[in-house]
């Protein structure tokens, strides 16, 4: 592979060669065997306006893989693959990579502090691969391929609790649709700060939901009752895959089964895989995922996992704070976690 364009040698290692050409970079991403939609040029770009502390560096990694990360420059610099994303790593263009080799080259060149989860499909591509419990690995996915099932024999294939939760559903008149307008999507994304707010946990900003709501590669799929949105959940469609990413609903009425079944039959049928997406193991999300019997995946994490959010004392102050303040203060404090 002839790599010419806007190179540098990587100061620690003569095994990754920096890209400074967003051309040559696109180019290079147009022949890799596998990208996830967080590895697109347009959610990177996306993403550096939207915080001016991340700045997206790209490398090819022995004229095989390349890798991206952003560089977070806020306190102090770190790598992470990728930041607001439940993917990153390498992206593999030739021959089989000794994975325990990359790992090695990766933490010599970018530091300990440096953080990456690598898509089970990526692993593919890879040979000598650590256990889970080599790796210290605590985030899974589950895979749910249908695609040779007959669509009205699929309700067979889940947990028979699930089932008699999605006959419940089915008796309740709830519409299931995509997101036609920003009117449904603020809707939506009200009902998503509540959830954020209810579980713990940091807001993206209404920012990132007009970036999925313009994007060609997401459908936002609505659950609707009596013309009121309930619920909702957002996919990002990239190779086989249609990726499970967002979901948040009304909790009294809960319609994330009925939305994820009836998108599974539709993907199947267009040839995909359902990914359900990471979860932490032993968790009740894990629980939901599980009772669709899909194949369990594991995800390679390197370097940090940063628990700073989950283990801190002010956590649980956060389901106190008014609902408009919580995009506010959690967009500041995204750096301090990522």
């Amino acid at each position: 592979m002839n790599l010419k364009v806007g190179r540098k040698l990587l100061m620690n290692s003569n095994k990754f060669i920096k890209i400074d050409s967003f051309d040559e970079w696109r180019t290079l991403l147009g022949k890799v065997k596998f990208k996830t939609f967080f590895h697109e040029t347009e959610w990177e770009s996306f993403l550096e306006k939207e915080f001016e502390w991340i700045n997206f560096e790209h490398f090819v990694y022995d004229n095989n893989v390349l890798v991206s990360f952003a560089s977070i420059n806020k306190g102090s610099s770190r790598y992470v693959s990728h930041p607001f994303s439940e993917y990153g790593g390498p992206m593999p263009l030739g021959p089989v990579i000794d994975l325990r080799e990359f790992k090695k080259d990766l933490i010599r060149a970018f530091g300990e502090s440096l953080k990456m989860n690598i898509h089970p499909k990526a692993l593919e591509y890879f040979s000598n691969i650590s256990t889970p419990k080599e790796e210290g690995a605590g985030l899974i996915s589950y895979w749910v391929d249908w695609r040779n099932k007959e669509k009205d024999l699929m309700i067979h294939e889940v947990r028979k609790t699930l089932r008699h939760s999605l006959d419940r559903l089915n008796e309740e008149n709830i519409l299931i649709a995509t997101c036609s307008d920003k009117d449904e999507l603020q809707q939506f994304y009200r009902q998503y700060l509540f959830n954020m707010r209810e579980k713990l946990n940091l807001s993206l900003p209404m920012s990132f939901f007009n970036f999925f709501f313009n994007n060609s590669k997401v459908d936002i799929v609505l659950a609707k009752k009596e013309d009121k949105v309930i619920g909702g959940s957002i996919f990002l469609n990239y190779g086989d895959f249609c990726h499970y990413f967002i979901n948040a609903v009304d909790v009294d009425d809960n319609p994330s089964a009925l939305i994820l079944f009836e998108k599974i039959k539709n993907v199947s049928a267009e040839g995909k895989i359902m990914d359900l997406g990471g979860t932490r193991e032993g968790s009740s999300l894990e629980t939901f995922k599980q009772a669709w019997h899909g194949e369990k995946k594991n995800i390679i994490q390197i370097g940090e996992t940063n628990g700073a959010m989950r283990n801190s004392s002010m956590r649980k102050l956060w389901k106190y704070l008014p609902i408009g303040l919580v995009p506010i203060i959690s967009k500041g404090l995204y750096p301090k976690i990522i």
